[in-house]
């Protein structure tokens, strides 16, 4: 997944990388973006540190179902500081 630039210069990428690949030719029009979504629930903020413990300390109850890990603070920190870096509105790609 090609995270820099606008998307019509990752899809030019992509289909250059196909055309070399596959010995056909490739147009960027052929390629279609991918995106990712989120995973957990984010309402703008990041936990602090004394929250992050806090959570880390907890643990995760298994019995409580997806709807509360999707709230826990080290989950939606992971999701945000790690795993999806936002460009222009969207999620293109992971953090490398």
């Amino acid at each position: 997944m090609i995270s820099v630039g606008t998307p019509t210069t990752q899809r030019a990428k992509v289909a250059n990388v196909a055309t070399k690949l596959f010995g056909k030719p490739f147009s960027a029009d052929q390629v279609i973006n991918e995106t990712l979504t989120r995973s957990f629930s984010f309402d703008g903020t990041i936990a602090g540190e004394t929250e992050l413990r806090a959570a880390i300390s907890a643990g995760v109850n298994v019995t409580e179902g997806i709807e509360q890990l999707k709230t826990h603070a080290v989950a939606v920190w992971l999701e945000n500081k790690i795993a999806l870096e936002v460009s222009d509105g969207a999620w293109p790609g992971c953090h490398s």
